[in-house]
């Protein structure tokens, strides 16, 4: 935790319990993040590694830094879902890619996603935009289309029919094409109320489920939806949304810094969702 005067800005103190793969689903982990008190720490410990360091040793170092807060005890987006990334890899006993590709993109059909991209495909990379301090837009520092870094909590590159087939499988309940992937029972606790409120503007009116954000009942988040309405959004303005009620799927494809432009976001789920006549 935080304290002024304390060596490295914070002090450390003995963890009430360990932390469960729930609070990594739910971000109520307390693992370091860029903005913590032990960031510094973090900093240091992903400097000393290499540059061909797979996850297993980003999460070996991510493990040498103190936490923020006791587990469970907050919540705070960050590094838990990578962690899940590596609990997937010692259980399967395969590296995330392998496993990602067995049991999820290629029983999809989602022939065009992954990790990396074959040298034949990458003429159809995105390219990535910033603003320049002029207010120009220019061109930003790419994603490198070979990595040994797998990380779960981003990185895939991928296409918007072959997102679909993701997201419709999520819409139907867990199944696409007579082949089902998840049980609906899954899909259910994934898009219930885990940790209320989001602690961030840009989600507000929105709930957490299991690794998505999901819409609630009350009229707060200044965005045309239905409750109960679930997706997430990524770095470079990526978004998506699943609205169950009007069985619609939203699916933004940016590549744009900074994230969570809520007037490119939020302006484009609005029209869509005016869009519905009945």
């Amino acid at each position: 935790m935080a304290q002024a005067g304390a060596p490295d800005g914070f002090a450390t103190v003995a963890a009430a319990r360990s932390i469960t793969i729930h609070d990594l689903l739910i971000h109520r982990s307390g693992l370091p993040t860029a903005a913590g008190p032990a960031a510094a720490a973090l900093r240091e410990a992903m400097r000393s590694l290499p540059p061909d360091a797979v996850l297993a040793d980003r999460i070996k170092a991510l493990a040498r830094v103190p936490l923020n807060f006791q587990p469970g005890s907050a919540w705070e987006y960050g590094s838990s879902t990578d962690v899940l990334g590596r609990v997937i890899e010692v259980i399967s006993g395969q590296p995330l890619d392998e496993y990602l590709r067995e049991r999820i993109l290629a029983p999809l059909g989602m022939v065009d996603t992954g990790f990396t991209v074959p040298p034949e495909k990458r003429s159809r990379l995105a390219l990535i935009y910033e603003r320049s301090p002029e207010g120009k837009l220019v061109r930003a520092r790419q994603q490198p289309p070979d990595t040994r870094f797998f990380s779960a909590g981003g990185g895939l590159f991928s296409t918007a029919p072959d997102y679909l087939r993701f997201c419709q499988m999520l819409l139907n309940g867990g199944e696409l094409d007579g082949r089902r992937l998840v049980s609906r029972k899954s899909i259910e606790l994934m898009t219930a109320r885990h940790s209320d409120p989001i602690p961030l503007s840009f989600l507000r009116g929105q709930y957490f489920g299991l690794g998505v954000a999901v819409q609630k009942d009350d009229g707060d988040s200044g965005v045309l939806s239905s409750p109960g309405a679930f997706g997430w959004s990524g770095a470079f303005n990526t978004y998506f949304r699943i609205d169950p009620k009007e069985q619609v799927v939203l699916i933004l494809l940016v590549q744009r810094s900074p994230a969570n432009n809520l007037e490119l976001q939020y302006g484009f789920q609005n029209v869509v969702m005016q869009a519905i006549a009945d």
